[in-house]
């Protein structure tokens, strides 16, 4: 709930850090990416991608692999056209 709530009041900063949370919550990178992307819908495309950026930064700052996770923006682009 809190990714949401992050990326539909634009608070980049706040979002790293509780995406940085998900992950010690034991969440997989493809269930915060699947949040982000249900966002898209809700919030607006720019939103989404612009939380999707930050995720992948603060994911890249903990050593986590992004193969195999939908993360591209334009998978975001392609879920919602």
């Amino acid at each position: 709930m809190n990714l949401c709530m992050l990326t539909a009041l634009n608070r980049p900063h706040e979002l790293k850090l509780h995406v940085r949370g998900a992950i010690n919550d034991g969440w997989s990178v493809e269930e915060i990416m699947e949040v982000l992307l249900q966002t898209a819908i809700y919030c607006g495309v720019p939103a989404a991608l612009d939380s999707t950026r930050v995720a992948r930064e603060a994911l890249k700052e903990l050593n986590i692999s992004l193969d195999g996770a939908v993360i591209s923006e334009m998978a975001c682009l392609a879920a919602i056209g």
